[in-house]
């Protein structure tokens, strides 16, 4: 399946400004295809809650970092999670 814009992180907290900023840009973006990854080997710190408010306005999905991703456009923060695997026509950082 290939994606139009992807956001990357490597964690969901409870509260933080990068789940604020995912949530806003979900929130005002829902009309757009939107997908936010998350690292699955952190499965068990990731906040329920947090990618529950998300899900009402864009998809999120448990990436194990290594599968092959397709998009248009893919939106790193901080960590570069998923930097060499993830195939974009735009990266952006």
């Amino acid at each position: 399946m290939e994606y139009t814009n992807v956001f990357t992180v490597h964690h969901i907290n409870h509260i933080g400004g990068v789940e604020s900023w995912l949530y806003y840009i979900a929130k005002k973006y829902k009309d757009r295809d939107i997908t936010v990854l998350y690292d699955k080997s952190l499965a068990r710190m990731q906040d329920i809650d947090q990618i529950d408010r998300l899900r009402r306005y864009v998809r999120v999905m448990a990436w194990d970092g290594v599968s092959p991703v397709k998009c248009k456009r893919v939106f790193f923060n901080y960590a570069c999670f998923g930097l060499d695997t993830i195939e974009a026509e735009e990266k952006i950082y």
